[in-house]
C-alpha cells in the first residue's frame, strides 16, 4: 500500500469517526432533554409512588419492614436522605435522572473503547430513547 493510499484512508475514516462523534453528541443532547421532558410530563407510576412512600418511613422501618430480598433497602435509604432536601416529585425524579446521566457517560466510554465500527450509536440511541429511565 502506498503512502498516498494510507493518507486517503486516514482522512476518509477520520472524517467518519468525527461525524459519528458528532452524531453521538447530538443523541446525548436530545436524550437529556427527552428525559427532562418525561420527568415533567409523566404521571406518577405505581412503583414510583411506592418508592417515595417507602422513603418517607423511619430508617429502622425501611431497613427491617419494607424491604426484602427482592427490594433491598439501598435505594429507599438514598431516597430517604435525598427527600430531606425537598418532597417535590420532580426532586425525587431528578435522582433517577442523575443515574441516567451517569449511565450515559459510562455507556459512551465503554462503547467508544469496545466498538470501532460505529455500532455504539445504536446502543446509545436505544438507551437514550428507552422510555422512562
Amino acid at each position: 500500500m502506498s503512502v498516498g493510499n494510507v493518507i486517503i484512508t486516514e482522512i476518509y475514516f477520520g472524517g467518519i469517526k468525527e461525524t459519528m462523534n458528532k452524531v453521538l453528541k447530538i443523541l446525548i443532547f436530545i436524550g437529556i432533554f427527552y428525559h427532562l421532558f418525561l420527568i415533567i410530563r409523566l404521571p406518577v407510576w405505581h412503583d414510583e409512588f411506592y418508592s417515595i412512600w417507602a422513603s418517607w418511613q423511619p430508617l429502622n422501618k425501611i431497613i427491617f419492614s419494607i424491604t426484602d430480598a427482592v427490594h433491598p433497602p439501598g435505594y429507599y435509604l438514598i431516597l430517604h436522605f435525598w427527600g430531606m432536601v425537598s418532597k417535590h416529585l420532580y426532586w425525587y425524579r431528578f435522582l433517577t435522572f442523575i443515574g441516567f446521566l451517569i449511565n450515559l457517560v459510562l455507556l459512551r466510554k465503554i462503547a467508544l473503547k469496545l466498538d470501532k465500527t460505529g455500532n455504539y450509536l445504536l446502543l446509545v440511541f436505544l438507551y437514550v430513547f428507552s422510555g422512562y429511565f
